[in-house]
């Protein structure tokens, strides 16, 4: 990452300490947020324009190689002008005063500290509350991508809390670790990078569970099989780039866990050293769970599935989000030291 500035009357910043300050802003006003109202989500524009290449490209009347050529075309694509709008923009904020405070507004935009909270304790409230539908409605935005509506709507309980865990594990590791080490790695061009093909993976992954469910109803099963190459490089890419961060958030949460009562770091480290990379499975041995607890759902949920897991793992994903704030902060201090 470059981290030469442009002289000038405050239009110079270490952009490591902008992270800081991003993560602090978004830690006390994050989640339900009334800022999102008022300024651009990033993610929309993205979005949109997925859905509309979607549409154009990803036809029903091609065959396996050529959607797999078209998803391939598409995910690099908006990998490259991902990247080069990144250093453009970069490049203006590094020489024009007070421009810092919008990079500042777009890095807490973008990390996700405090809405997975607040959705997984919406989760709680609910469950405390009675209401099963209240509970799958709040898990709703933790498992986009990973569970069918039609599948969220037959949860139980205890499958409502083991999607919550799972659904949480992942947010800590491509909404919080995965944006703060691409900013931290390569600034701006790789948080929108790893940003734009995590969109494109979410939303294709979204599609194609739908496709399955549709045609599932149907008896056409084999007729998805094709479709699910147009996506499978946006996949691949979002896999490549969540996986150094996935074994960061594997540590921070095992680090997290040293603090909190009734958890087990230990047990956290032989699962994470197993599995390696699966975020999900490292959760499960910090609260003690089986490595089939935590798990996007499946068919059966263990018993001693219940509500206080979720309660402790949200302990966990605050104290995880303050020591990665903290690692921040380590080199912001260390940057300014090497520069004196």
């Amino acid at each position: 990452m470059n981290f030469s500035s442009t002289p000038g009357t405050y239009g110079a910043a270490d952009p490591l300490f902008l992270l800081l300050a991003a993560l602090a802003l978004e830690a006390y006003l994050g989640g339900p947020w009334i800022m999102e109202r008022w300024y651009l989500q990033p993610r929309r524009p993205i979005s949109k324009l997925v859905v509309e290449l979607d549409r154009r490209l990803n036809r029903a009347d091609r065959g396996g190689l050529d959607l797999l050529l078209r998803g391939a075309v598409l995910a690099l694509g908006l990998a490259l002008a991902a990247y080069i709008v990144g250093s453009m923009l970069e490049w203006f904020l590094i020489r024009y005063p007070f421009a810092w405070l919008f990079e500042v507004l777009l890095l807490a935009l973008i990390v996700g500290q405090r809405a997975p909270c607040v959705q997984a304790g919406a989760v709680s409230s609910a469950l405390a509350g009675g209401s099963l539908i209240a509970a799958q409605e709040a898990l709703r935005p933790l498992t986009i991508g990973r569970v069918a509506s039609e599948r969220l709507s037959q949860l139980d309980a205890r499958g409502v809390v083991a999607a919550t865990l799972d659904g949480l594990a992942r947010a800590f590791s491509l909404q919080v670790i995965a944006p703060v080490f691409w900013f931290a790695l390569l600034g701006l061009p790789g948080v929108f990078l790893q940003q734009t093909i995590r969109t494109a993976a979410a939303y294709l992954s979204v599609r194609q569970l739908q496709l399955g469910s549709a045609a599932q109803g149907r008896g056409q099963e084999l007729q998805v099989a094709g479709k699910s190459d147009f996506a499978l490089t946006a996949q691949r890419l979002d896999r490549a780039l969540a996986f150094l961060p996935l074994l960061l958030a594997d540590a921070v949460l095992i680090a997290a866990a040293v603090f909190i009562p009734g958890c087990h770091p230990g047990s956290a480290l032989q699962r994470a050293w197993a599995s390696r990379g699966n975020v999900a499975a490292t959760m499960g041995g910090i609260l003690g769970l089986s490595s089939s607890d935590v798990q996007a759902p499946s068919e059966h949920y263990p018993v001693q599935l219940e509500r206080s897991h979720i309660e402790r793992a949200v302990a966990v994903f605050a104290v995880g989000c303050l020591i990665n704030a903290g690692l921040v902060a380590a080199l912001v201090w260390l940057r300014a030291v090497y520069k004196t």
